[in-house]
């Protein structure tokens, strides 16, 4: 009993270590992503204060040339500039009409909010804007996340956000995902996002998904275009486990490239022994590039075994047909086993004592 328990501790303490050595991986890989990030902003930055040293450098010039042409543009004369004075004088000046654009951090429930400034947004209806949003139905998707992400791009290019809130609901949820929210009440775009993230999930973890790609095995007689289609669909589901698992966009991105850099050793090894043999002899590329290979040995395998049948069993057509006749003509008579001389008829026949003939008998003489 008491070893029985040490076992356990002994098992559970390694899981344990185990799941904080991959949480330590994520956070270095996240620290690493968000240094890279910074340093991408830093360089953004420095490029757009250049740009602006070189607008300003711009429109400095462009000013030295106005001041120049207005200096050498002496050939008005007095009497049409007072007529030109004259006619502003009595003109009279007409209201700007303000340029009017949508305002991307409002949303449906404080109404539309605009405000002045050169901008041209173009502004889609909610029958036109509902075209661009994928259908999601909880299984085998674009995924909530990127569901999300659509949604609110087609958000800020509608100007009927409520319309196109109800379109969503109605015809772009469907299935899985629409059985899961329809009794939950949702009244804005925010309510949506943390009902679908809270409630449309997966049946199915992606270890177990893994576990699936790691247990399928390519048929004796089946091609390789057809284990890829099978490896392909359960790849897809472990991806879409992944993104509803992780809602952090880093990661959810550390966490797919880390399964898909196992992904191809997996498919080599659930190939035929023939194949997978072959492949994993050489250099470990991408999924992508080894299904490719993988196609290309098959075709090897079986155009040579198809040049081995052909070529042990030769027919009586591929046999070459003599030219010339043979000199030497070809005994026909079929030499005994013994070297032994043939006796003659004549001496194995009877010799008639009374006569002395062969031939007969004694009894048989006339």
């Amino acid at each position: 009993m008491y070893d029985l328990s040490y076992k356990d501790i002994n098992i559970s303490l390694r899981q344990v270590l185990q799941a904080i050595q991959k949480h330590t991986e994520i956070q270095d890989q996240i620290q690493i992503l968000a240094q890279q990030a910074r340093e991408e902003n830093e360089r953004r930055a420095k490029e757009i204060k250049q740009l602006k040293q070189a607008v300003a450098e711009i429109k400095l010039v462009l000013t030295n040339k106005k001041i120049i042409k207005s200096k050498n543009s002496k050939s008005v004369t007095k009497t049409t500039k007072k007529t030109m004075k004259s006619r502003k004088k009595d003109r009279i000046p007409a209201a700007s009409i303000p340029e009017t654009t949508f305002d991307p951090k409002s949303d449906n429930n404080g109404g539309d909010q605009y405000y002045n400034e050169p901008q041209h947004q173009i502004m889609l209806s909610a029958e036109d804007a509902i075209r661009f949003i994928p259908t999601l139905n909880g299984d085998d998707d674009v995924g909530v996340e990127e569901f999300i992400k659509e949604v609110h791009a087609m958000r800020m290019c509608c100007s009927q956000k409520d319309l196109l809130l109800k379109a969503i609901k109605i015809d772009k949820i469907v299935g899985k995902a629409a059985r899961s929210i329809r009794h939950i009440p949702i009244g804005n775009y925010e309510d949506l996002y943390n009902t679908l993230r809270s409630n449309v999930v997966v049946d199915v973890t992606s270890d177990e998904y893994e576990e699936q790609l790691r247990d399928l095995k390519q048929g004796r007689h089946e091609s390789v275009q057809s284990f890829n289609i099978r490896f392909r669909c359960i790849l897809h589901r472990l991806t879409y486990a992944i993104i509803s698992e992780n809602l952090q966009p880093i990661t959810r991105r550390i966490m797919i490239e880390a399964t898909m850099r196992k992904v191809s050793r997996i498919y080599l090894k659930g190939l035929r022994r023939d194949i997978g043999r072959i492949l994993l002899a050489g250099k470990l590329d991408s999924l992508y590039t080894t299904e490719k290979k993988a196609v290309d040995v098959e075709r090897y395998l079986q155009e040579k075994e198809k040049g081995w049948r052909t070529g042990s069993r030769p027919t009586a057509t591929d046999r070459p047909l003599p030219t010339t006749r043979n000199n030497n003509p070809v005994n026909k008579r079929v030499s005994p086993v013994s070297k032994t001389e043939r006796v003659s008829s004549a001496k194995r026949q009877v010799k008639c004592p009374k006569c002395g003939e062969l031939g007969h008998v004694e009894k048989n003489v006339r």
